[in-house]
């Protein structure tokens, strides 16, 4: 067994490989040989290579590729996600009607890059995907694999954090919210 990492650098990369006591792929100058004994666990790399597709790969890069690029995520499970557009003129109407949109410049973006909270026609952006903004009470990432959810997540915030500092809309961790992992019931 051997990790694929998204990047070398990535400190959850080099914690998985410890625990495991595997190798990493090197991103540049790998001398990895693949072959269909070997298996490969692919940790957030969305793009592939012909000695990594050898291999018998756990978590393939084209999942990861729809994953992490959140217009293709939305086309890909529309029925699973909030209402969205690509057009900045039909995102105007929806504003004008009074409509809370989340803006994302970014699409492959994470701990909220890219987010912009567009509550009135002045604070229109350009951006490729627009998303309704949902209330919620909770918000979960949920993790898959071979089709079934195997770990969740809770977006819990930080009590320590003064209620005036706390960005409801935006759940991570510059908006005072972390991950819990435990103590927590997830609804069906």
């Amino acid at each position: 067994m051997i990790l694929y990492p998204y990047s070398n650098a990535s400190q959850s990369a080099k914690a998985l490989k410890d625990a495991l006591g595997i190798k990493m792929i090197k991103k540049k100058g790998s001398k990895f040989k693949g072959r269909p004994l070997k298996t490969v666990i692919n940790w957030g790399n969305s793009r592939s290579t012909p000695e990594v597709d050898k291999c018998c790969i756990l978590n393939y890069p084209g999942a990861v590729s729809i994953c992490v690029d959140k217009l293709k995520f939305y086309n890909t499970v529309p029925e699973f996600v909030p209402p969205y557009c690509t057009e900045r003129e039909v995102a105007e109407v929806l504003v004008k009607d009074g409509d809370c949109l989340v803006a994302r410049t970014v699409l492959n973006g994470h701990s909220g890059e890219g987010i912009v909270i567009i509550n009135s026609p002045e604070e229109m952006v350009d951006a490729p995907l627009y998303v309704r903004y949902v209330k919620k009470e909770q918000e979960y990432r949920v993790h898959i694999f071979h089709g079934e959810v195997f770990f969740v997540q809770r977006k819990a915030r930080v009590k320590e954090i003064p209620d005036d500092q706390i960005n409801w809309k935006v759940r991570n961790l510059a908006g005072g919210f972390i991950y819990q992992q435990n103590d927590f019931h997830v609804p069906d």
